[in-house]
């Protein structure tokens, strides 16, 4: 039976910050790391990050799951799956990086586990048991992405997980078995220290605008077909792992052809969709020329790349707006012998319906003064 599974979140603790929360069960919960029934660690895939690759950091949680099952109990009045708190602080805004939160990763089909994170529920993911020391322990998981804000060192400070048990318990007829020595208890991490280097200054292209990563991109214009001078908006489209948000625009230095009027960016989680609004200036133009696109690709081996769009291919008409393009001839003006023409064609036609509606006066008049 798996009851001291449903263990509780914070209803007790709700909006207090993580860093009270550490000083307090440092003075109230008993320190058991050493006993070895329940692990927390932070891992990550190696100690050396450029600046703005993206940093993976899991923290580990490994419970010996004999006592998981037999020991554990409840903390607070939420149920969740396993009954323990991780005290992370600084989780969500870690001194000297970004956090990525449009980057975490999704649901998988990887099963989750509901554990109390500082004041709020987080779901941890179920990896495989580990053997140590003997017995069977249980892993969990939770993961977070980070990017190294400038070079030196990044100082992740050690996870705590804070959980009660007891070893004695005694039959209740109407709420179960009950614990008679309940002791909240906690167990400390170890640090995580990280290096973060300045990107190389060997080899990078004008072209550069800070994205560190490995992408892919494409473009696209629409409309096909459009006057000179009118709108044209061409789509740049980025996808890949790395710092979506964090890099300047590509620049259009190469579209002499065109006026840049503006640009919309948008930052989305998967993609960035950068829209720059252009205007032709003349009728010569038959195709939108390709976007260079540079990033640091952190390997390996790591090194600058830089890719192009394809050309897209465009219709440029002359301006059909009142006001005449570039070096079209002016419309012809009116002679004036034209202009007077009309005029006196104009006043006779005013003269001869005058002259109708007086004869039409008269044949009335005289009509009322015949006899019947």
């Amino acid at each position: 039976m798996l009851r001291e599974w449903r263990g509780v979140v914070l209803a007790v603790s709700l909006g207090v910050p993580a860093t009270a929360q550490v000083s307090t069960l440092q003075r109230n919960g008993k320190d058991v790391t050493a006993a070895g029934r329940v692990h927390v660690e932070l891992v990550t895939p190696r100690d050396t990050y450029f600046v703005h690759e993206p940093i993976s950091i899991r923290v580990r949680i490994n419970a010996d799951r004999e006592f998981a099952q037999s020991n554990l109990v409840p903390m607070f009045r939420q149920p969740l799956d396993f009954a323990a708190q991780l005290v992370l602080p600084w989780i969500d805004e870690l001194p000297g990086a970004i956090a990525l939160v449009s980057q975490a990763r999704g649901p998988s089909d990887e099963p989750q586990r509901s554990l109390a994170l500082n004041d709020g529920v987080a779901h941890a993911t179920v990896m495989p048991d580990r053997e140590l020391d003997g017995r069977a322990f249980l892993v969990l998981e939770i993961e977070r992405r980070y990017l190294g804000a400038r070079p030196g060192e990044l100082r992740v400070p050690a996870p705590i997980v804070r959980f009660a048990y007891a070893t004695h318990f005694e039959d209740d007829f109407i709420s179960g078995p009950v614990a008679r020595n309940r002791t909240e208890a906690f167990v400390r991490g170890e640090p995580l220290v990280l290096t973060i280097v300045p990107l190389p200054d060997v080899g990078r292209p004008p072209e550069f605008t800070g994205a560190v990563g490995r992408f892919s991109c494409w473009a696209e214009a629409r409309p096909a077909v459009v006057e000179v001078g009118e709108s044209l908006k061409l789509v740049l489209r980025i996808e890949g792992e790395g710092n979506l948000a964090s890099f300047d625009p590509p620049r259009l230095d190469e579209f002499t052809g065109f006026d840049l009027h503006g640009v919309i960016d948008d930052k989305g989680a998967a993609r960035r969709t950068i829209t720059y609004d252009l205007a032709p200036r003349t009728a010569d133009i038959t195709q939108v020329p390709p976007i260079p696109f540079a990033f640091f690709e952190t390997g390996p081996p790591a090194q600058y790349r830089l890719v192009y769009t394809s050309p897209i291919s465009i219709v440029v008409q002359p301006s059909s707006r009142g006001t005449p393009a570039k070096g079209d001839a002016p419309p012809p003006s009116t002679p004036a012998s034209e202009t007077s023409a009309l005029r006196s064609l104009l006043w006779t036609g005013v003269l001869a319906v005058m002259g109708l509606l007086a004869v039409a006066i008269f044949l009335r008049v005289r009509a009322r003064r015949s006899p019947a």
